[in-house]
């Protein structure tokens, strides 16, 4: 989920993950969830950005085999 810094959704939010070089992309619905299955197991990067938030950036995202891996994300405002 992407939420802003008072926990409301952030729905529209540009969401990618990379791992070397294969990158998915998706965007957050209305209440700011999003999803990429069948992610391959590895430390991916992860990007979430939406006009008017600071770009959020995360390295090393560990996505085991088989397993259900959550991240909720926390934009804010940005310049």
């Amino acid at each position: 989920v992407v939420r802003d810094a008072s926990g409301a959704a952030v729905p529209g939010a540009r969401v990618s993950v990379a791992l070397g070089e294969r990158q998915e992309i998706t965007r957050s619905n209305d209440a700011g969830e999003y999803s990429f299955p069948g992610l391959a197991a590895g430390n991916w990067r992860v990007q979430i950005q939406k006009p008017g938030f600071a770009l959020l950036e995360l390295t090393g995202l560990a996505v085991a085999e088989n397993a259900a891996t959550k991240f909720d994300a926390v934009l804010y405002v940005g310049k």
